[in-house]
C-alpha cells in the first residue's frame, strides 16, 4: 500500500486544481446541458450523505467521491475540442494524462483496500467461530434466530 499512499497524497494535493477545473467547466459558455447536469450530479454526490460507499467508511468513502468527480471531469473535458480542453487543463496546471492516471490510481487503491477489508472481516468471522454464533443466538434482539 506504500506506493499507493504516496500517489494518493499527490492526488489530494491536486484537489484544489480539480476544483478549479470543475468551476471553469461549469462557467464555460459552450457547455452542453447534459454535461452541466453531469457536473451538478458530481457535486451532489459529494455533498449527499447517500453514497455508493458512505463517507463514514474511512478511506473508501472518500475515494468513491473523488473517483466520481474525476470521472465526470474526464468525460466532460474530453467532450470539448482538443485545443479547448488542453487550454482549460493548462489553466488548472493539469493534463489529460494526469487525470487518467489519478482515476486509475484511485481504482487500484480502492480494490486493494476492499480486498484487505474483506480479508480482515473473514478472519474476524473465523475467529468468532461457532462459539460466537451460539452467543449471538442466545442474546439476539427481538428473538431473531440464525
Amino acid at each position: 500500500m506504500g506506493q499507493y499512499s504516496n500517489e494518493l497524497l499527490e492526488i489530494v494535493k491536486r484537489l484544489p486544481r480539480y476544483s478549479k477545473l470543475l468551476y471553469k467547466l461549469y462557467r464555460s459558455s459552450g457547455l452542453k446541458k447534459s454535461h452541466r447536469m453531469m457536473l451538478y450530479g458530481a457535486i451532489g454526490y459529494i455533498v449527499s450523505p447517500i453514497d455508493l460507499i458512505p463517507g463514514v467508511i474511512p478511506v473508501l468513502g472518500q475515494l468513491d467521491d473523488i473517483l466520481v468527480v474525476l470521472t465526470v471531469l474526464y468525460k466532460v473535458i474530453t467532450s470539448y475540442k482538443e485545443d479547448r480542453f488542453k487550454e482549460m487543463l493548462e489553466e488548472c496546471n493539469l493534463t489529460i494524462n494526469i487525470v487518467q492516471e489519478d482515476i486509475k490510481t484511485i481504482k487500484n487503491y480502492a480494490k486493494l483496500v476492499g480486498i484487505s477489508t474483506a480479508k480482515i472481516l473473514a478472519h474476524g468471522a473465523a475467529a468468532i467461530g461457532s462459539k460466537g454464533l451460539k452467543t449471538l443466538k442466545k442474546y439476539s434482539p427481538l428473538g431473531v434466530r440464525y
